[in-house]
C-alpha cells in the first residue's frame, strides 16, 4: 500500500517521471499584459514627473517635484472648500 502510494505520488524511478518534472513551487510568470500595464503607469508616471518639474522650473524655480507632491494631500482641500 504505502509503496504504491509512493510511486503515484512520487512517479517510478525508473522511467523518469515524477515530482522533479513537475516544478512544483514555482510561481508562474507574470503575463505579458501585466507587465505591459505596469511598463505604462510607470511610464505615465515619468512623464507626470518631468512635467511637473519643467513647470516648476518656470514659475517656481525654487520648488522641487518631490516637495510639490508632499504637500498636495493638504492643499486640496483647501482648493475644493475654500
Amino acid at each position: 500500500m504505502t509503496e504504491s502510494l509512493l510511486l503515484a505520488l512520487l512517479g517510478d524511478p525508473l522511467s523518469g517521471s515524477g515530482v522533479s518534472d513537475r516544478h512544483l513551487g514555482k510561481p508562474d510568470p507574470p503575463s505579458t499584459g501585466a507587465s505591459l500595464r505596469r511598463a505604462l503607469i510607470a511610464f505615465l508616471a515619468y512623464c507626470s514627473q518631468m512635467t511637473l518639474k519643467q513647470c516648476l522650473l518656470l514659475h517656481a524655480p525654487g520648488l522641487t517635484p518631490a516637495a510639490v507632491l508632499e504637500e498636495l494631500p493638504r492643499l486640496i482641500p483647501k482648493h475644493l472648500t475654500g
